[in-house]
């Protein structure tokens, strides 16, 4: 399952899309895609969105949503992260055993791709996320990375230095994610010591 979140950025939502679907063309797998706008206002964005709908894609209004949420419990925080929000109701919403949420502002250049992922999950049990190698130049020219192994073109490795991703733009495994409870989305609480209490 892929997600895209979003909120008024229509070119970016435009390019990702677009890019994301010609990208996986090639994938003889089931894909899940999946748009989680927050109600967007910017000129264009409806129209866009029911041309994703009129090509397969689940279209989520995330304002709708909320509204749910409040009919079911009363009241919804008044600190609350709507990005992570977002990518619970992604996490929620989609089938896959293997979620890529993306922040919406990626654009994907390769062909021929996704299947070396999804096979790097499968025969891989101590995998539970894997980010994009569209990063930075500098940063992966900078970066140290071991354990590097081979999956058709991609070459996929470990860097010591980074942290779990935890905003997106990566795959995760499902089975983790319900292990560890989606995002966490209370603003009010310092997210590092959130870790270091759970740690």
């Amino acid at each position: 399952s892929v997600g895209i979140i979003n909120y008024n950025r229509l070119f970016y939502l435009k390019s990702c899309a677009e890019s994301l679907i010609q990208s996986i063309e090639d994938y003889d797998g089931e894909v899940e895609l999946i748009c989680i706008d927050d109600n967007s206002k910017e000129p264009g964005t409806k129209e866009y969105l029911q041309t994703l709908t009129d090509r397969g894609w689940t279209v989520i209004n995330q304002e709708d949503e909320r509204e749910k949420q409040k009919k079911e419990i009363g009241e919804i925080k008044d600190v609350i992260d709507e990005f992570s929000a977002a990518l619970n109701i992604f996490y929620k919403k989609s089938s896959g055993t293997i979620l890529a949420p993306l922040q919406g502002d990626s654009q994907f250049v390769r062909k021929n791709w996704l299947q070396d992922y999804v096979e790097l999950f499968s025969q891989r049990d101590d995998v539970f996320t894997v980010t994009f190698d569209a990063q930075r130049m500098a940063r992966l020219k900078n970066a140290h990375f071991i354990n590097h192994t081979k999956h058709g073109n991609n070459i996929f490795a470990v860097s010591p230095s980074r942290i779990i991703s935890g905003a997106g733009d990566c795959f995760y495994k499902r089975e983790y994610l319900d292990a560890i409870g989606g995002w966490y989305v209370d603003e009010s609480i310092n997210a590092a010591d959130l870790f270091t209490a759970t740690a």
